[in-house]
């Protein structure tokens, strides 16, 4: 298995996906913002960033994924 750096803390870690199945679970994600730069982030700063996305109000959530100017 192939190892990562997180984009957010900086440290390595081993991979536990495959980059085929990172993108599928992407592509679904209610975060994803098409044609943005993906960062890759550890198990521990995806759950921050999943809480802090989650206490967004429905509008800001929408402006970050470009729906509303």
């Amino acid at each position: 298995m192939k190892e990562f750096t997180c984009e957010y803390c900086l440290r390595t870690f081993k991979k536990g996906k495959s980059d085929a199945e990172a993108m599928k679970e992407y592509a679904s994600a209610p975060w994803n913002v098409p044609n943005d730069d993906i960062g890759v982030l550890c198990e521990y700063c995806f759950q921050e960033f999943k809480q802090w996305f989650s206490s967004l109000s429905e509008e800001q959530r929408r402006k970050i994924r470009g729906q509303i100017k």
